[in-house]
């Protein structure tokens, strides 16, 4: 590993750093201590970038599991629709089947 890449590990890691606001100004005064302005510069917008993309992507993978969940509801809507129909059918069978029943009942009385 050359300095080079060394510098960049430590940048790197500095940038990683930076979510703790007690390191902020020892951070910054050892980037302009050692003339890294600018590579840190490219370092912090290089974390910012891949920061993006998996807010990107994560946020893509629950909106698709939001559809999802969208779709199902709207298909639970239909059957539960169907089923209440099937209810209201039912219940009037039942009511046609109670009354007639009745009518025989009330025959049977008369004819006993």
């Amino acid at each position: 590993m050359d300095i080079d890449d060394r510098h960049r590990e430590t940048m790197e890691s500095m940038a990683g750093e930076l979510n703790r606001e007690e390191d902020v100004p020892n951070i910054v005064r050892t980037v302009v201590e050692r003339g890294w302005s600018t590579q840190f510069s490219d370092v912090l917008q290089e974390q910012s970038d891949r920061k993006s993309r998996e807010i990107n992507r994560i946020c893509n993978r629950f909106y698709g599991e939001f559809l999802g969940s969208v779709h199902q509801l709207l298909e639970s809507r239909e059957s539960v629709g169907k089923l209440k129909t099937g209810i209201d059918s039912l219940k009037d069978q039942v009511i046609k089947v109670l009354i007639l029943r009745d009518y025989f009942v009330s025959l049977s009385e008369i004819f006993v």
